[in-house]
């Protein structure tokens, strides 16, 4: 199996993980995208699990929420 279709595979199990997160279908779908872009740009530096780095997205994702609401 090619890289690029490891990182594919991952794909259903991040929608859902980040979907229970935000409880928000178009936001977690967002989040993935982001996950998933910088995944297929750095294909080349090793086939790693993308869990991690969604958890940091969802973080990104939340202090930036947090901010604009403190802002408002």
């Amino acid at each position: 199996m090619t890289p690029i279709a490891r990182l594919l595979r991952q794909g259903v199990g991040l929608r859902y993980a980040a979907t229970q997160n935000t409880k928000d279908v178009n936001e977690a779908y967002f989040v993935v995208h982001e996950v998933m872009t910088d995944a297929f740009a750095r294909t080349g530096d090793r086939d790693r699990d993308l869990g991690s780095s969604l958890a940091c997205a969802l973080v990104r994702r939340s202090r930036r929420l947090a901010n604009a609401a403190a802002i408002v």
